[in-house]
């Protein structure tokens, strides 16, 4: 019973630490002046999602300075040290940036809550994820670049705001497809039903259309990187660099969906040999997981 419980905890945890950039500031928008004093005056009480916010949002200022320093090396000595170096804090630059408000950590441990699924899906999906995110942010970076001669955040941030709305209107959707899906193998188990490989094609097909939906909305640390190198003519270099920020923040985010899914079946191998407590805890983490993904949908599109 004991086990049982640290390992809800592990997974309330894991909900708890997602869910906390949903109510942070957006961070495609501009601040207002009002936020910034609010916050200056609740720092006395800041929490510590606040302060891991506020830690990396420091790290990421740093790694930036590195990034930019180096990209200014290689245009002066051409491709050598310098390069390997900048892929190096690229990759680290990903790997603290996906820590920060968004970026999907909330849907993809909902998604991995509302299912049984293997490690490598976890992979999979985060990967996916990410290289969507940091391609579509160097991509329409690069259209407004050579479209309009210089790249205009303003135009950045009004893409995002229809992509965010795309993105959050197939994600509900998907939620309330999980809702349904996951109360039918409900049924399926209490009736001695194994749906078996049957479904791993469906599944798979979701896992996919889940992560491109929430990768689509660009991302604008990409599109900082991007800028920084068109400005000193390194295109090349850039799209690489930005590669190597999709692998960072890949593995960030391939880290919150495995975490969920190892505390999930932790959960349903306690209770394995009681089909009926089984049954309930499977319904009682899908279910919860799919409720979370539409009501976070219907927070971000309302």
């Amino acid at each position: 019973m004991k086990n049982l419980i640290c390992r809800i905890v592990v997974v309330a945890g894991l909900l708890i630490l997602a869910l906390s950039p949903v109510y942070a500031q957006n961070p495609f928008g501009k601040s207002s002046s009002k936020s910034s004093v609010t916050s200056q005056q609740s720092v006395k009480g800041i929490s510590v999602f606040d302060a891991v916010i506020t830690k990396t949002t420091q790290w990421q200022r740093v790694i930036r300075t590195r990034i930019a320093k180096f990209v200014r090396e290689i245009k002066k000595e051409g491709f050598g040290s310098a390069f390997l170096i900048l892929l190096c804090f690229s990759f680290l630059y990903g790997l603290v940036h996906a820590l920060g408000p968004g970026h999907g950590k909330t849907i993809t441990v909902s998604y991995f809550l509302s299912g049984k699924r293997k490690i490598t899906k976890g992979l999979v999906f985060g990967y996916t994820v990410m290289l969507v995110h940091a391609l579509s942010g160097a991509l329409i970076t690069l259209v407004i670049w050579f479209f309009l001669e210089r790249a205009r955040m303003s135009i950045l941030n009004d893409a995002v705001g229809v992509t965010q709305k795309i993105s959050f209107s197939i994600i509900l959707i998907i939620g309330v497809y999980l809702l349904f899906h996951n109360y039918h193998e409900y049924r399926h188990l209490k009736h001695g039903i194994s749906e078996g490989g049957h479904g791993t094609g469906k599944n798979g097909r979701n896992l996919l259309i889940t992560a491109i939906a929430i990768g689509i909305v660009p991302c604008p640390g990409t599109a900082t990187i991007i800028i920084f190198c068109l400005s000193n003519q390194l295109l090349i270099a850039g799209l690489i660099a930005i590669f190597f920020v999709a692998l960072g923040m890949g593995l960030t985010l391939s880290i919150f969906a495995i975490g969920t899914i190892v505390a999930q079946s932790q959960v349903l191998k306690l209770v394995n040999r009681k089909p009926g407590l089984y049954r309930i805890a499977f319904l009682s983490l899908s279910q919860t997981g799919a409720i979370l993904i539409i009501f976070i949908s219907l927070v971000m599109l309302v």
